[in-house]
């Protein structure tokens, strides 16, 4: 399993002046569009707070979009890989740190 601390874009609330810098969401996801989104605003010098506080539970079904394992793990690394090569290019941009525990990688699973 993987942990995931962040603020999900349904939990988050954001300056309208954040969304305008940020800009739009990058439409060539099919998935992990919002996590892309995230990653750009953490490597802004933008101040954010991320409580441990529960503010939501994802629900799982047979209908949802993310249950074929491929696609969202592509998509998620293609996210991650994108952060990179953004920050590779701009030494400006914060590095991304505290968001994902990466503990016991060899065991993800993308169900």
């Amino acid at each position: 399993s993987i942990t995931v601390r962040g603020i999900h874009l349904s939990a988050g609330i954001f300056a309208r002046n954040l969304i305008e810098r940020t800009g739009d969401f990058d439409e060539d996801f099919k998935q992990a569009e919002d996590t892309d989104y995230l990653l750009r605003i953490f490597e802004s010098q933008t101040k954010y707070v991320m409580p441990d506080t529960v503010a939501l539970y994802y629900r799982r079904h047979p209908g949802n979009m993310t249950k074929e394992a491929d696609v969202p793990f592509r998509e998620f690394m293609r996210a991650i890989h994108k952060s990179m090569k953004r920050r590779k290019a701009d030494p400006n941009l914060r590095r991304v740190e505290g968001i994902f525990d990466f503990k016991d990688l060899a065991q993800w699973r993308f169900l």
